[in-house]
C-alpha cells in the first residue's frame, strides 16, 4: 500500500516472463494487470486503488504506471494505491490432489484478479478438504474469518470495519 508516491521494482527469476494484460488494463481503466509466468506456475501483479483506505472516492488515480523491462517490473504507485502478487493455483498434479481443475479455472481467476482490482471482492477464503487450516485474505473494509467449521460445513463471521459508497453489503 501506498501513502505517497513511490516505485517499487520487482525482480523476476530467469526464464520468468511478464507482460501488462492491455485489453484487461484498459477495461479496468483504474488498475493495471501484469501476467507473470514461468513453466507451469502463473500468477498477477495487480495494481489498484486501495479500496481500505479511510479516504477514498470515486475519482480515478493518476500515474499509476508499470514497465516492463527484461526480468524487471517497475510499478509507479501512487497516493492510496497497492500493488499485490496473487498466484494462480497450481496445476493439481504438482499440488498432490485429487481434485480437478475444469477448463474454466483460468478464467475464474482472471475475473478474481479483475473484480478484486474494481473493490468488488471483499475476501478470499482458502478450504481444503480434510485439512485443518485455512487461508483468508481481506482485500476491502470487510474483515472475513472462519468462526467454526465441521466435516460439511463452514460459519464465516465478518466485520465491516467503515462504510463508503458502493462497499459490499
Amino acid at each position: 500500500m501506498a501513502f505517497a508516491n513511490k516505485t517499487v521494482d520487482f525482480n523476476l527469476s530467469e526464464g520468468t516472463e511478464a507482460n501488462v494484460d492491455a485489453e484487461l488494463s484498459h477495461e479496468l481503466g483504474n488498475a493495471i494487470i501484469v501476467n507473470i509466468t514461468k513453466n507451469n506456475f502463473e500468477g498477477s501483479l495487480i495494481v489498484f486503488k486501495n479500496y481500505l483506505a479511510t479516504v477514498t472516492d470515486d475519482e480515478p488515480l493518476e500515474g499509476l504506471d508499470v514497465e516492463v523491462s527484461g526480468d524487471q517490473v517497475t510499478v509507479t504507485l501512487v497516493n492510496n494505491s497497492v500493488v499485490m502478487f496473487r498466484a494462480t493455483p497450481m496445476n493439481p498434479s504438482l499440488m498432490q490432489t485429487g481434485y480437478s481443475y475444469g477448463s474454466h479455472a483460468a478464467y475464474m481467476h482472471q475475473v478474481l484478479n479483475r473484480e478484486i482490482a474494481r473493490g468488488r471482492v471483499g475476501a478470499e477464503i482458502a478450504l481444503r478438504a480434510g485439512g485443518n487450516n485455512s487461508s483468508v485474505v481481506n482485500y476491502t473494509s470487510i474483515g472475513v474469518h472462519i468462526r467454526d467449521r465441521d466435516r460439511d460445513r463452514i460459519v464465516l463471521g465478518w466485520i465491516r470495519t467503515f462504510l463508503r459508497a458502493g462497499s459490499l453489503p
